[in-house]
C-alpha cells in the first residue's frame, strides 16, 4: 500500500476528478488501488478529449512558430516565442503520456498493484518481527 499521503492524494484527485470522464487508468478509493478501463466505448469520450482538443491546439501552435521562423516579421516577443515552444512541448508530453496510457495502462496497472501488495508484505513482516 502507497503511504497515506499518496492514498490521500490519489483520493482526492479521483474524488474531484474522476466524475467527468473515464480514464484508463482509475484510482480504486475503496480498494486502494488502480484499476484498468479498456473498453474503448467508455473511453471515447477521453480520447476526443485528449487527442482532438490537444491536437488542435499543438496544431495552433505549431503553425504559429513555423510561420514566424519561415517569414519572421518580428511581430512577436522572445517570451511570447518561448512560451509557445514551453507549449508544444508540454502538449506533445501530455499526448505522449495519454498514448501510453492507453497502450502500457493494463500493465502499469497490474505493477503497481502487484508492488503495493509486495510493500504490504513486507510491512506485515517486519511489524511481526519487532513484537
Amino acid at each position: 500500500m502507497p503511504s497515506a499521503y499518496v492514498c490521500k492524494a490519489f483520493n482526492n484527485f479521483s474524488y474531484f476528478n474522476q466524475r467527468f470522464e473515464t480514464t484508463p487508468i482509475q484510482w480504486d478509493i475503496k480498494k486502494k488501488k488502480f484499476r484498468h478501463t479498456s473498453d474503448h466505448k467508455k473511453l471515447f469520450i477521453w480520447k476526443v478529449n485528449c487527442f482532438l482538443s490537444m491536437g488542435i491546439g499543438l496544431g495552433a501552435v505549431t503553425y504559429i512558430l513555423l510561420r514566424e521562423i519561415v517569414s519572421p516579421t518580428n511581430s512577436l516577443s522572445i517570451f511570447f516565442l518561448l512560451v509557445q515552444i514551453a507549449l508544444l512541448t508540454f502538449g506533445s508530453l501530455w499526448i505522449a503520456m495519454a498514448a501510453c496510457s492507453l497502450v502500457y495502462g493494463k500493465e502499469y496497472v497490474y505493477c503497481w498493484n502487484e508492488s503495493a501488495k509486495f510493500l504490504d508484505r513486507l510491512r506485515e513482516q517486519s511489524t511481526g518481527k519487532m513484537q
